[in-house]
Parts: C-alpha cells; sequence; structure tokens
C-alpha cells in the first residue's frame, strides 16, 4: 500500500533536480503517454575535496544547486522551448530528489496487539507511526548521521503493509481486531537542507512549488511499477554514488531493510589518484588504468583492471556484501541485483556483484542477477532499437521516469 504524490491527470512537462551525495544534475522532459522525452539536462559535480569539511560539503552542494538553477533559467528553458515550440514552463512540473546523506531511511514495524478486541482508528495508525520513527531515532546509525546534519524533520513516509490479525489488508477503518501491525518506510532529512534547497529552488523558479522524494522511494517505487510479482517479488536496490551506497532489500513487494553504508566509488577514485584535485582527473586516470584487452586482471567482458582498481573495487563490494548478508537475516538473500550508478561505473561493478557467494541459510555458492535501473528508461522509446543517446543521464533519468509513474495509493 503506498501512499504519496497521486495525480488524477499529469502535467506537460517536468523539471527535476536531482540533488546527489557528489554531484546535483537538472533536467526538463516532457510527459508523454510512453514515458519522459528529455528535452535538457545538465550536471556539476561538487569540487572533489570538499567531502571531509561538513560544512563547505554542505555550502559547496547548495551554490552547485544555485549555479544549475541558473543554468536552467538561462539556457533550458530556452532550449526546451527551441525542441518543442509548445513548450509553456508555466505547464511545468518541479520536483526535486534528496540521496543519501541528505537523508536517514529505515523501515520499521510497529504493532499494536491486545487481549480485548479494539477497533483500529486513524489515530490507531498514527500511533503505530510516531512509534516506527521513534524506533528509526533510537538506531545508533541514525544518531551518527545527526551528530553531523543537526535538526531534522520528517520528510516522508510510505505506509507499505497494513495487516489486521497478520493479513495485509486495504481496507481497516473501523475494524475491529486483536491485532494492527504496520510496516512503514521514513524519511528524515536535515531542517537546513530542506529549507534552504526550497529557498534556492523558489528563488530560480518563483512561480513553483516544488515536490520533494527520496531516491530511495522512486526506486522501490520503480520497482513495484515495474517489476513486482512472480520471480521478482524479491529484489534487492543498490544505489551507489561517489561517497556512499545504499543497499535496500525487497521482499513481497516492500522495502524490509534500508542502509547506507559510507563507501562509494570514491574510494576507486582516490586510490588510483591520490593527488588528483577533481573528480573528473581522477576519472581520467583510471580510464587510462582500465582498458579493454584481456589477459590478467581482466574484469568482466574484457575490461583489464589495474591492481590499485582492483584493491579499491573489492574493498567496495566486501563492504556492500556484508550489508547485503546482514539484511538477509540469516537466510538466502534475494538473486535480483537492481543496481543504481552512473553508467560509466556498470563495467566495473556488474561483475563484481554478479560473482559468485556463499549464500547463508543453504551454505552453497550463488551468484546475482545484475540488472540497471536505467533498463527502465528504454520503455519510454518507441521500437526495438534504443538510440544509443537515450540515456544522457542515468539518475536523472530514472528519477523523471520513476516520477511520471505516479506513486501509488
Amino acid at each position: 500500500m503506498w501512499h504519496g504524490h497521486k495525480r488524477s491527470t499529469g502535467p506537460a512537462y517536468r523539471t527535476v533536480f536531482d540533488i546527489g551525495a557528489t554531484s546535483v544534475g537538472v533536467s526538463v522532459s516532457k510527459c508523454t503517454s510512453t514515458g519522459d522525452a528529455l528535452l535538457w539536462h545538465a550536471r556539476l559535480d561538487y569540487p572533489y575535496r570538499a567531502y571531509r569539511d561538513y560544512e563547505r560539503y554542505e555550502r559547496t552542494m547548495y551554490a552547485t544547486l544555485l549555479e544549475l538553477g541558473m543554468s536552467l533559467t538561462s539556457e533550458g528553458l530556452a532550449v526546451a522551448r527551441d525542441i518543442d515550440r509548445s513548450f509553456n514552463a508555466s505547464a511545468m512540473e518541479v520536483a526535486f530528489v534528496l540521496a543519501p546523506p541528505w537523508f536517514y531511511g529505515g523501515v520499521a514495524t510497529t504493532v499494536r496487539g491486545e487481549e480485548q478486541p479494539f477497533t483500529v482508528t486513524r489515530q490507531t495508525l498514527d500511533r503505530l507511526h510516531t512509534e516506527g520513527v521513534s524506533h528509526l531515532l533510537s538506531r545508533q546509525d541514525f544518531v551518527s548521521w545527526e551528530d553531523v546534519m543537526g535538526s531534522h524533520e520528517l520528510m516522508e513516509h510510505l505506509n507499505q503493509a497494513l495487516l489486521l490479525e497478520g493479513y495485509p489488508v486495504q481496507t481497516w477503518e473501523g475494524r475491529t481486531v486483536h491485532e494492527f501491525a504496520l510496516t512503514g518506510y521514513y524519511a528524515i532529512a536535515s531542517s537546513n537542507v530542506l529549507e534552504q534547497v526550497r529557498t534556492i529552488l523558489e528563488r530560480v523558479l518563483p512561480h513553483h512549488h516544488p515536490l520533494a522524494y527520496t531516491s530511495t522511494r522512486l526506486l522501490a517505487d520503480l520497482y513495484h511499477s515495474a517489476l513486482w510479482g512472480g520471480a521478482t517479488a524479491q529484489a534487492i536496490f543498490i544505489e551507489v554514488s561517489g561517497q556512499v551506497t545504499t543497499v535496500v532489500t525487497m521482499r513481497k513487494g516492500i522495502m524490509r531493510h534500508v542502509r547506507t553504508v559510507p563507501v562509494g566509488t570514491d574510494i576507486v577514485l582516490r586510490t588510483v589518484a591520490p593527488k588528483a584535485i577533481s573528480a573528473k582527473e581522477a576519472e581520467s586516470k583510471l580510464e587510462l588504468l582500465m582498458g579493454t584487452v584481456g589477459g590478467a586482471g581482466t574484469q568482466g567482458d574484457g575490461h583489464r583492471v589495474s591492481a590499485e582498481a582492483r584493491g579499491a573495487l573489492e574493498e567496495w563490494y566486501n563492504a556492500v556484501q556484508e550489508e547485503i548478508l546482514a539484511q538477509s537475516d540469516g537466510v538466502t538473500p534475494p538473486e535480483l541485483v537492481l543496481l543504481m550508478a552512473d553508467s560509466r561505473w556498470h563495467s566495473a561493478l556488474i561483475p563484481l556483484l554478479s560473482q559468485p557467494y556463499l549464500a547463508p541459510g543453504v551454505r552453497e555458492e550463488r551468484s546475482f542477477t545484475v540488472q540497471p535501473c536505467s533498463t527502465f528508461v528504454s520503455a519510454s522509446h518507441e521500437g526495438d532499437d534504443i538510440p544509443p543517446e537515450a540515456i544522457r543521464d542515468v539518475r536523472l533519468q530514472v528519477f523523471t521516469h520513476a516520477i511520471g509513474v505516479g506513486l501509488r495509493d
């Protein structure tokens, strides 16, 4: 059961700001019956050395967001109008997507059970929500997040499953039961970050009120609408950015675990290019170290990986694999992994995640089937031949597509 921004009629155009851990992106797209057609987009990385000082890191994100907002108004809207003569900014929906670490996401299951039967009311559900949020606030990793981010507020919550006497239901209010249970997803964001982001966007686009989403919620909804059911009833989401990686376990169509680990692709860049002053410089060094010839050190489909890069990639993999197994609760993890990462990293990360591992429970070697989230964007293009330029910015196009799907009631 999903509650969110449900619309009976969709907008004609959509602008989405993606506020990630190491970059900010913005896109303008036309909403069509088959998906969103990208008209214009731009993305800027944060300065590479800004991450260790949080205050500088936060200010850099705001400056980057403002710069992209100015690019949108000075260039993006004009480009969109040149491509589509019917483009009208007033018919445009504006949204922003926060990614970790700008929010803390988690799942909690809360239960009210009584020996005597009771009637379920809206107040009963509200109390379970309060307990669920309190459960998240008591977690040690949240306390660590709060120490850095400061004051916070509940940004999103989803009623993922409501159970009466252990059975999932959609109609619950007014029912008399002995037990009422809620499994909810909660996203807690920095109050200062939310306020500053809204202030910047309202300055750039004063006639629009932006909708707010979290990347975890959109990826889960995308999965639910595109794959949920049958063999894909269980899955693992892995969202990778420069600093962090978020791992989400989906079982029976709902998020059961959500956790962000403090390791991302920057560990590889910093290892192979410790003196680089920018992410682009480090990526250039990595490209030189990763060729397309076979032989020793080959990974995946013929990509040669240097010893330094291979060691850093293994460090990332070990941290992610450890989290996957921790979320499995002692049983075999889902076989399907949906990877949300820049396409530049697919050739390195997909072979890593696909390699055999010793599964808990059965104590046998298993392997994951890894599918990039960008696969879903192809649905917006007609025909079997997907043009090479179809996926121009994975994060922006996946999130725009997910918003267009519409969040379920």
